[in-house]
């Protein structure tokens, strides 16, 4: 027997049996001298780096919910001699030691007992959640714990008999900030394919790795890989992405998303692993419809764990049960979340079978068939949900949401009343209830929406970013840049905010800083095509157009049908004096949009520098064709026109696009040139002088007006 002497003379602690052996040393129980208290006390093989001594005082000083509580850490224990008691002699513990929370068991012995055979898939998957939230709670602290599997995963009983989970063994910790590339440490059936070869530095995505094959373990019973494998590993035989999928899918005790989510987990790539939260929220999902709240859904599994209560009712349960509505209800989510709707839909219909009065079944079969565009079926499901249940605030508000997208407005504003009927703090409605007023262009309505919204959730980045588009059309420019600064201040990686603020910049003419928004919209989301496309169109202002050429390209690279970049990138090449390569945009242009008014227009343009004149005027008839009121196009028209030497026809054009817009300065001044053609001095002098009012900085119109003043005053 030992003893150990504490810097804390409350914590003595007297050892007894070796409890098992980790990479730090061997851990032996003990009880606090004069006590029943038991703890376990870890004795060190090795000195400790400074690494793991600043880990070790974190997790003391700090208090989580799945890691070992730490309560006593002695680096230099006391010097003192042995004690003998009748014929026991009790040595000191002479090498750091550290004291910490005793369990009843390590998990990897537990998965041996037969309770942990006989638990339900559901129960599984809380107890790897609670893993989860415990290697979460280290990587708070920017450590990698590097070792993870089952044995270093502590099992706690409390007196209801739920089973806690935490974890331990911090021998092979290492902070992130320091640069890791250490090949094989840890455990070989559980360590990541970078680990092992030592390919590429490493991080948080090693431990991820490590989850996925004890998830797969938990799940199945026995490790992901066998001694085969680990052994063509050993001689450097790398193990592919498709031997891992074949394992995963050859295994007939998972189910499909059990299947999905572990080859998201176990990807050979480490940039393609799923993050910790997204693993966190995946299993949520697979275990509670997202409407329970978080304190119900532990409250939930609580149930779930009281086998005296329960135990009758899991002997007759299957790990999915096909005639319980609640677990189609649950599968069905977490189908609709995966994105497979169809089968989300087959899932909730089956629960309305058990179940004709299962709101939650219709309203989230309405949130699919919307995903799915099937938009009056899902408006049916939303009123049947809200037949059930006539204060279902969340089925009014998704019905609300969905007229707004079938511009159906006043009824949907009649929905969020409603939502707001029930629950006046109901951000997300007013947030909505603002977004189709600002679509029925009730500018100042719909900014009070979003301000009310963001009374009650300061924080909402949606309300701020909308309440920006709100001021923008306002021509509240100053005030729509502030929003967007404060929804980046909450989300800094909110793409749509840095794009909105670019197009208030755009209309201020600060072309760079909008620029620079564009720029940082698409870095965070690399396929933003409208990001691309607007930063075209600045880039155009600038007169970059080589630039601009690149990013249009890459808009379209990203949305082969987007029209309206076809066309900007054949402006911008024409601007470069590139008229065939700007025709051939034009053509793609209007294969996809055939009556596109804007492409014939500029295809017109293009043709007339080539001098195709007469192929000019029949892309102007036809832009005027699908466009009767395009003044633009007339005006092109009559340019055209006066090149052919037909003034009559261009004059008329000109008087066209006047009529139209009637301070159109461009019509006045190419309206003078060709009345000078033809000698109509006078009123050439007048269309000058007219262009002149309409834009005093119009430096071609005075320079015409001058010739031509010198001309009619010569001849008198």
């Amino acid at each position: 027997m030992f003893y150990a002497i504490s810097n804390n003379e409350k914590m003595n602690i007297i050892r007894y049996e070796e409890l098992g052996s980790g990479t730090e040393g061997q851990v032996y129980v003990g009880k606090i001298h004069g006590t029943e208290r038991k703890v376990a006390v870890k004795q060190f093989k090795t000195k400790l780096n400074d690494g793991q001594v600043n880990c070790l005082f974190r997790l003391k000083n700090e208090k989580f919910l799945n890691i070992v509580q730490i309560y006593e850490i002695n680096l230099y224990p006391k010097q003192i001699q042995s004690i003998k008691l009748g014929n026991v002699e009790f040595k000191p513990y002479l090498e750091p030691f550290i004291v910490m929370e005793y369990a009843n068991c390590n998990f990897k012995d537990y998965m041996k007992n037969q309770e942990f055979m006989d638990l339900q898939s559901y129960q599984k998957y809380d107890i790897f959640l609670q893993m989860l939230e415990g290697v979460k709670e280290l990587h708070s602290l920017y450590y990698i714990h590097r070792d993870l599997k089952p044995e270093n995963f502590v099992c706690f009983f409390d007196q209801e008999n739920k089973t806690i989970i935490k974890l331990t063994d911090f021998g092979l910790v290492k902070d992130t900030n320091a640069t890791i590339k250490t090949a094989n440490v840890g455990t070989a059936s559980y360590m990541a394919p970078e680990v092992k070869f030592m390919k590429e530095e490493y991080g948080y995505s090693i431990d991820i790795w490590s989850m996925g094959a004890i998830f797969y373990e938990i799940l199945i019973g026995q490790p992901l890989f066998n001694q085969q494998i680990l052994e063509q590993c050993d001689n450097d035989v790398r193990i592919s992405q498709i031997q891992v999928d074949l394992l995963i899918n050859q295994n007939k005790k998972l189910t499909k998303l059990e299947s999905d989510i572990l080859k998201q987990i176990l990807k050979i790539n480490q940039e393609e692993r799923l993050k910790m939260n997204e693993i966190i929220d995946s299993i949520n999902t697979m275990l509670e419809d997202r409407e329970i709240n978080f304190s119900n859904r532990c409250s939930s599994l609580i149930n779930l764990h009281q086998y005296n209560e329960t135990n009758n009712y899991l002997d007759r349960s299957n790990d999915f049960r096909p005639n319980y509505e609640q677990d189609q209800l649950n599968l069905g989510v977490s189908l609709k979340n995966s994105m497979k709707y169809n089968e989300a839909i087959e899932c909730f219909n089956q629960a309305i079978i058990i179940n004709p009065n299962n709101e939650k079944a219709y309203f989230h079969k309405g949130n699919s068939l919307s995903y799915l565009k099937k938009h009056d079926e899902a408006n049916q499901c939303f009123d049947k949900a809200i037949q059930i249940q006539p204060n279902y605030e969340e089925a009014w508000l998704s019905k609300g949401i969905l007229l707004n997208k079938n511009k159906r407005f006043i009824e949907a504003l009649e929905c969020y009343k409603k939502v707001n009927s029930i629950n006046s703090n109901n951000a997300e409605a007013h947030l909505n209830k603002g977004i189709t007023l600002h679509e029925l262009q009730r500018y100042q309505e719909a900014l009070e929406c979003f301000v009310l919204a963001i009374s009650i959730r300061s924080n909402y980045v949606e309300a701020y970013n909308n309440k920006g588009i709100s001021l923008k059309n306002l021509k509240r420019y100053y005030e729509a840049i502030e929003c967007y600064n404060k929804a980046v201040q909450f989300k800094p990686d909110y793409e749509e905010a840095y794009f909105n603020k670019g197009l208030v910049l755009k209309n201020l003419k600060k072309f760079h800083d909008a620029l620079e928004c564009y720029s940082k919209a698409i870095l965070i989301k690399s396929n933003y095509e409208q990001a691309y496309f607007q930063r075209g169109i600045v880039l155009q202002e600038l007169k970059r157009h080589e630039e601009a050429v690149q990013s249009f390209s890459n808009a379209i690279l990203i949305n082969p049908n987007f029209e309206e970049a076809y066309v900007n990138k054949g402006i911008s090449l024409k601007s470069l004096k590139k008229y065939n390569a700007a025709i051939t945009c034009y053509k793609k242009s209007l294969s996809i949009k055939p009556n596109f008014e804007q492409a014939y227009n500029n295809m017109g343009i293009s043709l007339k520098n080539l001098k195709k004149y007469n192929e000019a005027l029949e892309c102007y008839n036809k832009a005027i064709f699908y466009k009767p009121n395009y003044e633009e196009a007339y005006l092109n028209k009559g340019t055209t026109l006066r090149k052919l030497k037909r003034y009559d026809e261009a004059i008329e054009c000109y008087n066209k696009a006047i009529q139209i817009r009637p301070n159109y300065e461009e019509a006045f001044f190419n309206k003078g040139i060709t009345l000078k053609n033809v000698k109509r001095y006078n009123a050439a002098i007048e269309c000058f002088n007219r262009a002149i009012s309409i834009k005093s900085t119009y430096e071609k119109a005075r320079k015409h007006l001058r010739h031509l003043t010198q001309l009619v005053q010569s001849k008198h």
